[in-house]
């Protein structure tokens, strides 16, 4: 049987791990009532404090997190990196990790100075790394891991795009059962873009829905969202499935100038169930992309390879939850 850790007492009490890693070490920031739920909850589920081994002759971990620069002002809107960050840390748990945050140059130094020669892992979040650091990380056995991006020869957690889709699809169908869906991509956001695009279409041959390529609009700017873009699919299409939340939140403020009724006339799905949902008055009915999820899955693998010296890879993909929101219906 597993022991039960730190998490599994803060799922127990419904408070954050890190007030229960907080008590459990001993310190004194934490008011006496929550000390005491939080001592007898270990006691009850039968924690016993695990005695974290120095790695080399540090006990605080050193982990290189790699962020993509991008030019276009609006990514910024697709994801917040400090859940990203909560996330690893929550994945290691009660190990003390110092995470150093970078841009992804397209040929980073990792070991420029002597501080980050002493890596103990890599995190490259929604960016992938060039042939020359892959390299050199395996050369030098440092561990690593691509967060939503995947690849045949790297460790990675991703998103199960197929079954996101699926999963609206059926959401759409059910207050639209004639669903007559087109797609729209975003190709500044290569290789997710192409990826979601399969995943529609797969999604729609498994739900039985007619579509194939010709039904994919690809645009390189959101601006390309017009109201010509509105009269071009209005009359062919009852749904439109954005690539993620921003491209659909556009497209619906585009919708409303234009004159239609959503979801009545067309119905608008995003993805990610990213922050900039909460710019409509109408909620976008999304997919969960959690950061904070990535991140803690990615931490706790870290974790268990540098502490535990476990030897295990790791190729996952996260299926995400619908998120209901308002634009895919109710029609009246």
């Amino acid at each position: 049987m597993q022991k039960p850790t730190v998490n599994d007492i803060a799922r127990h009490l419904e408070i954050s791990p890190s007030t229960v890693s907080r008590v459990l070490n001993g310190s004194p920031l934490v008011k006496q009532e929550t000390r005491d739920r939080i001592e007898a909850a270990a006691v009850e589920l039968g924690y016993r404090k695990r005695t974290i081994r120095r790695h080399g002759r540090r006990s605080i971990l050193v982990l290189a997190l790699f962020l993509p620069r991008s030019a276009d002002v609006y990514h910024r809107l697709f994801y917040d990196p400090a859940e990203l960050l909560a996330g690893l840390d929550e994945g290691f748990g009660e190990v003390r990790t110092q995470i150093s945050v970078s841009v992804n140059q397209p040929e980073p130094d990792l070991f420029s100075s002597k501080k980050s020669g002493n890596i103990d892992g890599c995190v490259f979040g929604f960016t992938t790394p060039s042939e020359n650091v892959r390299q050199l990380l395996r050369e030098r056995a440092i561990p690593s891991v691509l967060l939503n991006r995947e690849s045949r020869t790297m460790n990675y957690v991703s998103a199960d795009h197929l079954s996101g889709m699926r999963r609206l699809l059926r959401r759409a169908e059910s207050f639209r059962p004639g669903v007559q869906p087109c797609y729209v991509s975003f190709t500044p956001a290569e290789p997710v873009a192409t990826q979601r695009e399969q995943a529609f279409l797969e999604a729609c041959c498994a739900e039985d829905i007619g579509c194939g390529t010709a039904d994919i609009f690809r645009i390189d700017s959101v601006h390309e969202l017009d109201s010509a873009f509105v009269a071009r699919i209005r009359d062919r299409y009852n749904t439109v499935f954005c690539f993620n939340d921003f491209v659909a939140v556009y497209l619906y403020q585009v919708m409303l100038l234009a004159g239609v009724l959503v979801p009545r006339q067309i119905g608008i799905a995003g993805y990610d169930d990213s922050p900039v949902r909460q710019l409509t008055p109408q909620k976008i009915d999304s997919v969960t992309l959690s950061p904070y999820h990535l991140g803690a899955v990615a931490g706790d693998w870290l974790h268990r390879v540098v502490i535990e010296r476990s030897t295990e890879s790791l190729q996952l993909r996260i299926s995400g939850e619908v998120v209901p929101g308002t634009t895919l219906g109710p029609i009246f």
